[in-house]
Parts: structure tokens; sequence; C-alpha cells
């Protein structure tokens, strides 16, 4: 158990709030709310859940696991932790690496599901834990690519 989260709970949470999304619709919503962001789609199909799940993900791992060391243990390296941590310990792929190029800075995003055929990214600041949907001077997303 870590931060109070089961991760047995956390588990059969994921499994039960969550959907199947392909390819084609996470490419639309990173399109719909970020135009100026590429895709790179590594799977055909990607597991999407729940905003509150999300949050129970990162209360489940904590944010900024880990002292930051600039150039050697820095954003690209923590957004890297929460990606494949969420895929090797939960099978959660709806999680993506961004290159956020303007801003010159890496974070996550998180693929949201809002029903049967309907999904969103929010993003995710691995460092703080925040999760929001806003644009802000580091978190530009005006150039760059999301990892799937």
């Amino acid at each position: 158990m870590a931060n109070g989260i089961r991760k047995g709970e956390l588990r059969q949470d994921i499994n039960r709030f969550g959907r199947w999304f392909d390819h084609e619709a996470v490419s639309a919503a990173v399109r719909r709310q970020f135009p100026a962001m590429g895709s790179r789609i590594m799977d055909l199909k990607y597991w999407g859940v729940s905003e509150a799940v999300y949050r129970a993900l990162v209360q489940h791992y904590g944010a900024h696991q880990g002292e930051y060391l600039a150039e050697r243990r820095d954003c690209d390296d923590f957004a890297g932790v929460v990606k494949y941590r969420a895929a090797f310990d939960f099978g959660l792929n709806g999680v993506g690496f961004v290159n956020d190029y303007r801003a010159q800075h890496a974070y996550c995003a998180l693929l949201v599901s809002e029903g049967p055929d309907q999904c969103r990214i929010v993003l995710l600041e691995p460092q703080t834990g925040r999760m929001f949907t806003d644009t802000d001077p580091h978190h530009q997303m005006s150039a760059g690519v999301i990892t799937w």
C-alpha cells in the first residue's frame, strides 16, 4: 500500500471504470483539445479511465517521488516513471508522455473516459500531482508530441 490506496483496489477500479478507445479516437481527442500537438500512436487501442481513478492513481504513487536532479532526474524522467508504472503495474496504457517543445518541458497526458464513445485529455504534472486542462507557460501544448 502506498499513500493509503491499496494496489488491488486501484486495479479493480481501473478495470471497472475503464473502457477501450481505438487509436483514432485518441488522436481525435488530441487534435480537438490541442491542435498544435502531434500524437505518436504505439498501440491499436488504449484503456481510458475516469478522472477520479487517475486521481487515485496519483495518490497511490504520490507526487514527485525522488529528488529532482537537473539533467539527471528531471521532468522527462518523472513523466516516464508515471507512464510506464501505470502500464506495468496496472495494464493502463492511457497515459501519454508529453514532449512540449515550446515550454521545453515533459509531463503526462491522461486519456479520460467520458462514456462509451467519448474521451478527453487531462494533463498531469508528475512532479506535483496537479491535474489540469488549461495551458500555462510551463504547459503550453503549442508545439510538440504526445507519445502514447
